[in-house]
């Protein structure tokens, strides 16, 4: 063997989390991803520099053996990213999966922490019965922000909001 080393593996991957938020605020991804593909790297965009998101799990109560069927909310299409999922005659079905109950991810921009949190509670009252989004992991992200922010850490210029805007 000699002792040449040979580049085979990039790593390059569209993670999950968070691909799912980047394919909600990205607004030339699919550019991107071929430009990529090409050999061209092209800078991402987003509607406003300003904007921030966020996503959360949504979950099922079905076992993860289990197939689940339902109807999306129309108005909820462009803010769900559902994973082991293909649409059939426009109804959703979710095929089991090894990964718990989870069932894909809510997203929701805006250009204020507040306002994020507002549109995940908007939406996760939206999901249909059997599904179910808990938005309250924010209270604990929300205190661990001030946190750093007593520390000098820059997080945003933005006020934070209090925990409880979650609840």
């Amino acid at each position: 063997m000699n002792d040449k080393a040979y580049f085979i593996d990039p790593t390059v991957r569209f993670g999950s989390p968070p691909s799912q938020l980047q394919t909600h605020l990205i607004t030339n991804l699919p550019e991107v991803i071929w430009a990529g593909a090409n050999g061209e790297c092209l800078e991402p965009e987003t509607e406003d520099d300003e904007v921030i998101g966020a996503q959360v799990l949504i979950n099922t109560d079905r076992e993860c053996a289990e197939w689940c069927a339902f109807e999306m909310p129309e108005e909820l299409k462009p803010f769900v990213r559902v994973a082991f999922s293909c649409e059939m005659n426009g109804t959703l079905h979710i095929l089991p999966n090894p990964l718990e109950n989870w069932a894909g991810w809510l997203l929701a921009k805006d250009k204020t922490i507040e306002g994020v949190i507002d549109k995940l509670k908007e939406r996760a009252a939206l999901l249909p019965a059997g599904f179910d989004c808990d938005i309250t992991c924010f209270a604990s992200l929300l205190e661990e922000l001030k946190a750093a922010k007593e520390q000098d850490i820059e997080i945003t210029d933005e006020k934070l909001p209090e925990p409880e805007v979650v609840l």
